[in-house]
């Protein structure tokens, strides 16, 4: 950022200050929008106005889309990461438009709503071939998960968890495979022995304390 500054690139400047906005709000559990969060998302906005690129644009959308998830309201976050995928779909990269609409795919997911889970998994389906299996793919397979659990799709749920860990190797600490060690366990509460899968789910948390689910956005 400091190069940025140095350099008066208010494009570049708008970007870097919307992720650090970004970060913000996932490193925090409050349901309020943290205030460093507000504070990057400010100093983003104001350089806006000047800004051509379709990531500089989209992103305040962004930025609103996580503010209305982290306080529950599903429907203004929908529209917002949706608005956000849009500019980005027009100009910027694939990863920026996938990832605008695997957090859109969260409102529903918090929701509980299965038909428009599904209608995502299925757009995602479509196109995940275009990111690989990084972390956007982890995030789709996790949501593929819920959605087969809800269903009361047990084996499938467990399968497809399974996968996601294996996406992954143990070698370094990696939050999506420990996510997937957290999620492995859920549809046994369902379909298993729930006071195992509890004391299994809690070790399993506690293995995976250095990074802090529970204490952040996740």
């Amino acid at each position: 950022r400091a190069s940025f500054v140095a350099a008066d690139d208010q494009e570049q400047l708008a970007v870097i200050e919307a992720y650090l906005a970004v970060l913000a709000h996932v490193g925090s559990a409050s349901r309020d929008v943290p205030l460093l969060a507000r504070r990057w998302a400010a100093s983003a906005a104001s350089r806006v106005p000047t800004a051509r690129s379709a990531e500089a644009r989209g992103m305040p959308h962004f930025l609103a889309g996580l503010a209305g998830l982290r306080s529950g309201r599903w429907e203004e976050s929908k529209a917002a990461f949706g608005a956000a995928a849009t500019i980005f779909e027009g100009a910027a990269g694939t990863t920026e438009v996938m990832m605008a609409s695997s957090w859109r795919m969260m409102g529903d997911v918090y929701a509980q709503d299965l038909p428009a889970m599904r209608r995502h998994l299925a757009w995602f389906d479509r196109r995940l071939s275009r990111v690989g299996d990084g972390i956007i793919a982890a995030h789709v397979e996790l949501a593929r998960a819920y959605t087969e659990t809800l269903s009361g799709a047990f084996d499938d749920a467990r399968r497809t968890t399974r996968a996601l860990a294996d996406m992954f190797g143990p070698e370094r600490p990696n939050v999506q495979r420990a996510a997937a060690f957290l999620y492995l366990h859920v549809a046994d509460l369902y379909d298993g022995d729930p006071i195992e899968a509890r004391a299994t789910f809690t070790r399993s948390l506690s293995d995976a304390s250095q990074h802090r689910f529970l204490h952040t956005l996740f």
